[in-house]
């Protein structure tokens, strides 16, 4: 009868918190760590089984952690928000201060705007067409 030797996960999980907690501090620890892991990314990045289980791994995490998945999501967006409004800021300084910006950004809104209002004319020039043959044909 032979006997192996079997590790549960919680053992495996215990040993790499422990030696996580024992090299945390370590750069050199910590940039081997980066390096393993972008390695095993690159090698399965194109492998379906490896995205499908990643999605499932991340589906848990998502449905035991709501609360903290909600909260990270608000953070993200309010730390974006106040990133959206200095880049604002920054724009309408510059549109202030710069001719040549505030020549390009003019021309380029100028431009989407006649982009914009030829694509609803062609539509309503479209829908005129359709009853005037709606018309003739019956």
């Amino acid at each position: 009868m032979s006997t192996k030797n079997y590790v549960t996960n919680d053992v495996v999980r215990a040993r790499a918190k422990e030696y996580y907690y024992k090299h945390k501090d370590d750069p050199e620890k910590i940039e081997q760590r980066r390096a393993n892991s972008k390695a095993y990314y690159e090698k399965h990045k194109n492998d379906e089984k490896y995205k499908e289980r990643q999605r499932g791994y991340t589906r848990k995490f998502n449905e035991k952690n709501r609360e903290y998945v909600a909260l990270r999501s608000k953070e993200y967006y309010y730390r974006n928000e106040s990133y959206r409004n200095k880049k604002l800021d920054r724009c309408a300084e510059k549109y202030e201060t710069d001719e040549n910006y505030r020549e390009r950004v003019n021309a380029r809104s100028r431009q989407h705007y006649w982009d914009l209002r030829s694509k609803q004319l062609e539509d309503k020039f479209i829908e005129a067409v359709d009853k005037i043959e709606e018309i003739v044909h019956s």
